[in-house]
């Protein structure tokens, strides 16, 4: 009888260990998954966001002439226009350790990775970017 108990007691352990590798893997896969997320939303939405955390993307075109470029950092303006919309603009500031894409320029079709937006003291939008998808 003693080495019946013996036995349950290996298996409940054995059991028990299980459980708790498997419920930190789920542990592992959720937080994993939650940080790589990414929100496509519109400049209008990055607007009206009140000091949004996420990893956000946004995508407009970047009006001519915008580009003052610095070394690897860069800043432009992209706009975005919908039909009977007035036109939605953004201002960004891109300070990465890459030079931004040889496709980045005036007129071309952005899309943009942006860890922390931010108000300027004047009211416009500015936009801290981790990347340039153009």
């Amino acid at each position: 009888m003693n080495s019946k108990n013996t036995k349950t007691r290996k298996y409940t352990r054995f059991g028990l260990a299980i459980g708790i590798i498997v419920l930190s893997l789920g542990y592992l896969a959720w937080t994993g998954v939650e940080q790589t997320k990414d929100y496509y939303v519109t400049i209008k939405q990055l607007h009206e966001s009140h000091g949004d955390s996420r990893r956000l993307r946004v995508g407009g075109t970047v009006r001519p002439g915008s580009i003052r470029m610095s070394g690897s950092s860069a800043e432009f303006v992209i706009v975005e226009k919908e039909e009977n919309q007035p036109e939605q603009v953004l201002q960004v500031s891109y300070k990465g350790k890459e030079p931004p894409p040889d496709t980045f320029k005036d007129d071309a079709e952005v899309r943009l990775q942006i860890r922390a937006p931010e108000k300027r003291p004047d009211g416009s939008g500015c936009s801290i970017l981790e990347r340039i998808l153009s």
